[in-house]
């Protein structure tokens, strides 16, 4: 408390207290938690995984939600106890990937469904995107949505380079 900071100074004021939202715009949640729920696209992956493993997604609090997130979101925060699901996959190949959140996308069927939510499925977004590592370098790869033209990826990244010759610091 003495030398640490709010994380919502507006909502969270760093005080010796119990907060309770004023306003229910994120189920009960204050926004800085509600943040590392899962986006559209994880959402997805999420619902479909807990359903392939008997799960109701009904049934589930945001509380059980933040659990599922535990260590694998985005950003700083974590949640304790963690509740994951077994992993199942041994290597990453982008086209095969790609064509597997397109079948998604489609509601179609897919046998990598555990592999893109353990890479993935907790990051933000409404694109179907991965986190990974190459050549000892941590990557985010995004796949185009179904509403994206096929050169989404390209246009993205000339932004990001137009933004760097701007003087724009880019992740």
């Amino acid at each position: 408390m003495e030398k640490g900071f709010s994380i919502s100074p507006f909502s969270l004021p760093l005080k010796r207290q119990v907060f309770i939202p004023s306003k229910d715009h994120f189920d009960g949640l204050f926004g800085v938690f509600a943040d590392s729920l899962p986006d559209n696209w994880g959402r997805l992956l999420l619902n479909r995984l807990l359903r392939a493993h008997q799960q109701n997604t009904d049934e589930l609090t945001v509380i059980d939600r933040l659990a599922i997130v535990g260590k694998s979101g985005m950003g700083a925060l974590t949640y304790y106890p963690e509740k994951s699901y077994e992993q199942n996959y041994e290597h990453v190949d982008l086209d095969e990937l790609a064509e597997e959140c397109a079948k998604i996308l489609n509601t179609e069927y897919s046998d990598k469904l555990d592999e893109l939510y353990c890479l993935g499925g907790t990051s933000g977004g409404a694109r179907p995107k991965i986190l990974t590592t190459i050549d000892q370098k941590e990557w985010m790869i995004k796949f185009p949505a179904h509403v994206d033209s096929r050169d989404a990826g390209k246009m993205e990244f000339d932004y990001s380079c137009c933004a760097r010759e701007c003087g724009i610091e880019m992740s």
